[in-house]
């Protein structure tokens, strides 16, 4: 949950700061987020930042193709904002599922491998 958020984290603000930079031009968004995609698609292959390093490159693809001219006028940064409260509200909805509704406990873990 917490790579899911770093990776939310990084791609809001590329996001954020190819808005800010290209504005509506298609072809230059573009040109910025290739590179972008191109890094955190080496970075996926590192063990520790692979699930942060996927959900990172994929996001600012999602923010930014939403708002492109034929999607709302509303400026990058809502979205960029409301793409980590999404992720924020699907971690505590995760937390509240895993730790009180269905919560594992490492007795039937160790019951389940012995069996």
């Amino acid at each position: 949950m917490k790579m899911r958020l770093i990776g939310t984290l990084f791609g809001a603000m590329w996001a954020y700061i190819t808005y800010l930079a290209v504005s509506d031009n298609v072809y230059h968004t573009f040109g910025m987020l290739v590179p972008w995609i191109l890094f955190f698609g080496y970075l996926k292959s590192l063990s520790q930042w692979g699930y942060a390093a996927t959900v990172a490159c994929f996001t600012p693809v999602i923010i930014t193709l939403g708002r492109i001219p034929y999607g709302d006028t509303l400026p990058a940064g809502n979205y960029a904002l409301l793409r980590i409260e999404e992720n924020l509200v699907g971690i505590a909805v995760a937390i509240v599922l895993t730790i009180i509704i269905f919560p594992v406990f490492a007795i039937d873990v160790l019951k389940n491998n012995i069996e």
